[in-house]
């Protein structure tokens, strides 16, 4: 939605994934991190100084242990399990500011799903 209404109004967009508005929310200084608990592993993001140093992605159980657990600012609704704050959801304040301060060009609008959608196209 907010890509067609940025094309429609000829305005700049940029991406944010909900693991980097979590891992950001705070601010941008230091090793920060979200998490999102799934079946068999968790979702994970890292970030240092604001920037990726770990894509979010799937972390298996058996891969948890390499994330930086103990050097990490942890945010996100599975937050409690790496000694962090649990937030269900980004503050949608933190998000606008985050949005504010990035660059289109190195965040394009592009959908970046977590886990592959419900829906089905009927089979004829």
């Amino acid at each position: 939605f907010a890509r067609g209404l940025a094309v429609a109004l000829g305005a700049p967009c940029v991406g944010v994934s909900t693991l980097m508005a979590l891992a950001l929310e705070a601010g941008a200084e230091g090793v920060r991190a979200a998490v999102i608990p799934a079946p068999l592993g968790v979702f994970a993001a890292v970030y240092d100084a604001g920037v990726s140093v770990r894509a979010p992605a799937f972390v298996p159980d058996a891969e948890i242990a390499s994330l930086p657990v103990d050097t990490a600012s942890w945010r996100g609704p599975g937050a409690a399990a790496f000694g962090g704050i649990v937030t269900p959801a980004p503050d949608v304040v933190a998000l606008a500011r985050l949005g504010a301060r990035l660059v289109p060009a190195a965040h394009p609008p592009t959908p970046a799903y977590l886990c592959a959608p419900d829906a089905k196209l009927p089979s004829t």
